[in-house]
């Protein structure tokens, strides 16, 4: 069975762009080397689903219980991704939980 990895990355500091960018990165690794990946900022973009709309505490519940079925958590670091506080909660999630982290310069 394959791995996912789940895609951490900035978003609300530039939505459209981050979208774009995060996209544009989980199909080059779909499509040219078949991995798994979730990415909350594709899944909720798409279907306008965002912290405004259903509450914090209910995205960061989301986000988070797909982190824990994750086997390695994926860090793009996109134009502010150290001062995300999104990004930051995925990490310190990642450490408390074994997950396997991976920094990638995009």
């Amino acid at each position: 069975m394959k791995k996912l990895v789940y895609v951490a990355s900035p978003y609300s500091n530039n939505p459209q762009k981050n979208y774009e960018d995060v996209l544009r990165y989980v199909k080059k690794y779909f499509l040219e080397e078949g991995i798994i990946l979730f990415s909350p900022i594709i899944y909720c973009h798409n279907i306008k689903l965002s912290a405004n709309h259903l509450g914090i505490e209910y995205y960061k519940d989301f986000v988070l219980m797909m982190l824990s079925k994750s086997d390695e958590l994926w860090v793009l670091m996109l134009d502010g991704w150290e001062n995300s506080e999104g990004v930051k909660q995925e990490i310190e999630f990642a450490k408390q939980n074994g997950i396997k982290i991976r920094y990638i310069e995009e």
